[in-house]
């Protein structure tokens, strides 16, 4: 048996209306969000969080840290379900408990390069992963991190999870 024997015999079993389990994969790895519905997602999301004093900005129309008080700035993949469940958990406890931190978040699709997250919060390091998390404490960034670090410290501050 060859393996060029398997690949016409699994297409003969599998008929015209079903796909090879590689292809959907690779289907999978396309960018399913196109840029007028990413766009009504970003809206859409815009509006729940201003519901919470929560500012939603492109990365380059952020407002500089204040000099007094708590910042927290969260980049997110605003195509990526699993950020905004983060985002909806941070909601929800702000909901709860008032808030006195300014709280802003930033489309990373805004960011064109990695030079882009490096002018926002200094020292970040090459970012493969979000969310991405700056905290400010009187304008001093105090920590950052991205990926699986950067939920780490949301879950802390905020005393999630």
């Amino acid at each position: 048996m060859t393996w060029d024997w398997l690949a016409k015999r699994g297409q003969a079993l599998r008929g015209p209306k079903t796909k090879a389990l590689a292809t959907i994969f690779k289907e999978a790895q396309k960018p399913y969000v196109d840029p007028g519905q990413h766009a009504w997602i970003v809206q859409a999301c815009t509006k729940e969080l201003e519901r919470v004093s929560v500012g939603v900005h492109g990365i380059h129309d952020l407002p500089s840290p204040p000099e007094k008080g708590q910042r927290v700035l969260i980049g997110a993949a605003f195509y990526s379900l699993y950020d905004l469940e983060l985002l909806d958990a941070i909601t929800a406890r702000l909901r709860e408990r008032p808030h006195e931190e300014r709280i802003e978040i930033f489309d990373v699709m805004s960011c064109k390069s990695q030079a882009d997250f490096e002018a926002c919060l200094p020292g970040i390091g090459k970012v493969v992963k979000t969310p991405v998390v700056g905290i400010w404490i009187d304008g001093d960034l105090s920590e950052k991190a991205s990926g699986n670090r950067a939920v780490e410290i949301v879950n802390r501050h905020y005393g999630l999870a």
